[in-house]
């Protein structure tokens, strides 16, 4: 504030009452006593400026702003707060055993037995008939071959296969009938009890003659060795005569296909069979991609089976970069066991086309090159041991159907200094807004509830439920909501003028069906600012400037204590705001009780407000007035006073309902001389 010292005054004005005063005593007719004149002399003390800028009254208020069109703004901001969505994108593995049982297996007899049944053992009478045509009887027949050995098998328990028999009658007789006693039936039978272990009957066979017969061999256990035993007859020649060859014979072939085995001691060919087992993926996640970013454990493989074997574990859907699945190679001797350690480091999961995952799946193909050609034990229950270890498999990222996972926000105090000016004003414009940001790779939603308590405990709630976009190519993405006066309940919840602001609520991930990428570090941060243009109603508000010291001079306390009476107080005030004002001049010795209790107070002077544009209801022109007051000799006396300071009160009174805007640009200025009449005497200096 700029100040005019009084001491320049009291230098001119004494000088010529000194001069005043000696003309006196040159034109006088004679000399008396000396005596100094009386009189009166007006003078102008200028009391400087006091302003009350719009600019410097918000210096040092946290939530008043200049915007950026010049006009004044209350902002909070409250502080960013980050939400970690803690995905649990991690598969747990349990311990896991699983056995694949070699099951039935095949076997592969070599040469099939064939047996010979001549016709002097058949028909005895033959021997005596050797080389002669002659008519040959009806005869019948029981009789049983040697045993004939299984090539590759010892004994074998089977649950399939197929015995195919081949009579080629080599004798010039039919054998065989349809019913009766002649009617041939083939039994193989164990030699080694005599039991049948398979029949076969047939129809009639013409001399020469050839018939073909197939028997199920499921249930047959097969020793070593078999027989054949043939019951049945011939009709004869029928009286005709034939050539009677004594060593013809009836020819048998045995020829075992297919054979599936449950239990052998044989000769075992090459062997395959295939097992799996599984682990489930993070719960109700439906997966099309994923990238592993750790998981380690460990697979040991027993082989149970007398007979070496290779044990591949695939996991067709863990792929490395170049598509190749991750596969661990066990080659294993018979009945041994080894360990191998698995890393899931790197590797990605992925979907075949078209499908999600909800588990990872192993199998296991076990192939065996057989026994060597040595004979040995085995039964269906033989095969492969696994045993995988406890670990735990994390995902970097996860691509496919997210659930919905709810992440609820911790509450969020701010805490608002109000500028006391702000009593009394009621807003009429303002926005809150929200940034919303997103590092998931999916759509969020935001519950947000904004709770405003004031000074007495009074409360006001915005509650702002707003989708929240997903991140894009990687990179997390920022929405902004913006709620004012046009779609929200802004303005009542400032005009309640908070001292607290609290907000809490909600973010929701995924859910219904949605499908994107989310990475375990994945988080959500969540900003809000309020910024009100004061745009405002004003009810009646009280405005101060700075106390600044009156910063006359010792001189100039002196004039104004020792010659000064009453005075008149000239004015001059400059109102560049949108409203009428009231102003006073406040006078005092403390900053604090300046503006409440005064030692002097000059008005108050009542001045209309600025020329306003009727739209934008911003200031053109200011309003400007120059009151004359008058002052007593003993409020004249207070302006001497040392240490006094001096503070402009401005007063809004209410607008009635009506709109005005406040701009920083806008001020009051108050400025003024006091003519003082200076009475000078003697006694006087």
């Amino acid at each position: 504030m700029r100040r005019h010292s009084l001491s320049a005054l009291h230098r001119t004005v004494l000088p010529l009452a000194a001069l005043a005063l000696l003309g006196l005593l040159v034109a006088g007719c004679e000399i008396a006593k000396p005596e100094l004149p009386r009189y009166q002399t007006r003078l102008a003390l200028p009391l400087g400026e006091e302003r009350l800028d719009i600019a410097e009254a918000i210096e040092d208020e946290d939530y008043l702003i200049e915007l950026p069109d010049g006009g004044l703004g209350f902002e909070v901001e409250g502080d960013p707060e980050l939400v970690a969505l803690d995905l649990d994108l991690a598969a747990d593995i349990d311990p896991q055993s699983v056995t694949g049982d070699l099951g039935n297996f095949s076997l592969d007899l070599g040469n099939p037995p064939s047996f010979d049944f001549v016709l002097s053992d058949l028909y005895p009478a033959a021997t005596g008939l050797d080389g002669m045509t002659v008519p040959v009887p009806p005869f019948g027949f029981t009789t049983e071959s040697s045993p004939e050995d299984l090539e590759d098998i010892d004994a074998a328990t089977l649950a399939a296969g197929t015995l195919t028999v081949t009579v080629d009658n080599g004798l010039p007789v039919p054998v065989s009938a349809l019913s009766g006693p002649d009617r041939l039936v083939l039994e193989l039978i164990d030699p080694g009890t005599g039991l049948a272990l398979v029949t076969v009957e047939f129809d009639p066979i013409p001399a020469f003659g050839q018939a073909i017969e197939a028997a199920d061999l499921a249930g047959v256990v097969l020793p070593g060795a078999v027989a054949v035993r043939l019951v049945g007859g011939s009709p004869g020649s029928s009286g005709s005569p034939v050539l009677v060859d004594a060593a013809a014979a009836i020819a048998v072939g045995a020829e075992f296909t297919d054979l599936e085995v449950t239990a052998a001691q044989a000769v075992v060919g090459p062997q395959t069979f295939q097992t799996s087992f599984g682990t489930d993926l993070p719960a109700d996640y439906e997966v099309e991609r994923a990238i592993i970013g750790s998981g380690a454990m460990q697979v040991s493989v027993q082989n149970q089976m007398p007979i070496p074997c290779t044990a591949v574990v695939t996991w067709p859907t863990v792929v490395d970069l170049d598509g190749n699945p991750m596969q661990a190679v066990i080659p294993l001797a018979g009945g041994a066991s080894d360990v191998r350690g698995l890393d899931f480091a790197g590797y990605i999961l992925r979907a075949p086309a078209g499908t999600v995952l909800t588990d990872i799946t192993a199998t296991v193909d076990v192939t065996s090159p057989g026994s060597g050609g040595a004979a040995v034990a085995m039964d269906m229950t033989m095969g492969l041991r696994a045993d995988l270890s406890a670990g735990r498999i994390e995902f970097t990222s996860v691509t496919g159907v997210v659930p919905e996972t709810v992440f609820d926000l911790d509450p969020m105090e701010e805490e608002i200094d109000l500028p006391d000016e702000l009593n009394g004003v009621s807003l009429t414009r303002a926005s809150l807004v929200l940034d919303l940001t997103n590092s998931a790779g999916i759509d969020a939603a935001a519950d947000i509830v904004l709770t405003g308590t004031n000074g007495s405990g009074v409360q006001r709630t915005m509650t702002v439920s707003e989708p929240i976009a997903a991140a894009d190519a990687g990179r997390a993405t920022v929405t902004s909501i913006v709620m004012d006066e046009t779609n929200s309940t802004i303005v009542d919840f400032l005009n309640n003028l908070p001292t607290s602001i609290t907000l809490a609520g909600s973010v929701q991930l995924g859910g219904n069906g949605q499908v994107g990428t989310v990475r375990a570090d994945d988080s959500a941060e969540i900003s809000w600012r309020i910024v009100a243009p004061v745009e405002v109603i004003i009810a009646s508000s009280h405005l101060y400037g700075d106390a600044d010291p009156l910063d006359l001079d010792t001189d100039t306390r002196d004039l104004i204590a020792d010659h000064l009476g009453a005075a008149e107080l000239q004015l001059e005030v400059f109102n560049h705001l949108p409203v009428g004002i009231e102003t006073r001049l406040l006078f005092g010795l403390d900053e604090e009780t300046v503006k409440t209790s005064p030692l002097l107070a000059i008005g108050p002077l009542t001045v209309d407000a600025g020329e306003t544009d009727p739209v934008t209801h911003e200031v053109v022109t200011p309003r400007t007035s120059q009151p004359l007051l008058s002052l007593t000799a003993e409020q004249t006396q207070l302006l001497a006073t040392e240490g006094l300071l001096s503070v402009l009160e401005v007063v809004l009174p209410s607008t009635d309902g009506q709109t005005v805007r406040v701009l920083t640009t806008d001020y009051v200025t108050i400025q003024g001389l006091i003519y003082v009449e200076v009475d000078v005497h003697d006694g006087n200096d």
